[in-house]
């Protein structure tokens, strides 16, 4: 069908009636249509905004949780260096214990010696007096000197 028989058609005394109903549901149609078609743009541009904050909002908290991170990872660092200083010094502490205790059993050695050291006697047979080497004593009482 042509248009010029269509365009006869629509305006002839019969169809004019129909035609103009048609017409105006056409127009109501297109309308509506054209309003929804708004509503879809604004709807899409509300999500576009929404969408590009929410990645700005993401890339915030990627950029904190990346500090977080870095200040953690630091921490744990320092972490491990103190509790690597303060096992050097518990062993130091400790190497320096046992120095003394050995250096103190030596002196106990030493003043057991000099108590236990038999004892001189004189010509009658009685026990004689007599004087510890400076030396000896100092040794005894001063641990590792």
């Amino acid at each position: 069908m042509s248009a010029a028989a269509l365009w006869s058609l629509l305006t002839s005394r019969v169809a004019g009636p129909l035609a103009a109903a048609l017409a105006t549901l056409l127009a109501c149609l297109l309308a509506a249509a054209l309003v929804g078609q708004a509503v879809q743009k604004t709807r899409l541009v509300a999500l576009e905004r929404d969408r590009d904050g929410w990645k700005t909002a993401a890339g915030r908290w990627e950029a904190s949780a990346k500090s977080l991170r870095e200040a953690f990872d630091a921490a744990e660092a320092m972490r491990a260096k103190e509790m690597e200083a303060a096992q050097r010094a518990v062993a130091e502490a400790g190497k320096t214990c046992e120095a003394r205790v050995v250096a103190a059993r030596r002196s106990a050695r030493a003043i057991d010696t000099i108590i236990r050291q038999e004892v001189s006697r004189d010509a009658n047979g009685c026990p004689a007096r007599g004087l510890v080497p400076g030396g000896r004593l100092r040794d005894a009482l001063v641990p590792g000197g």
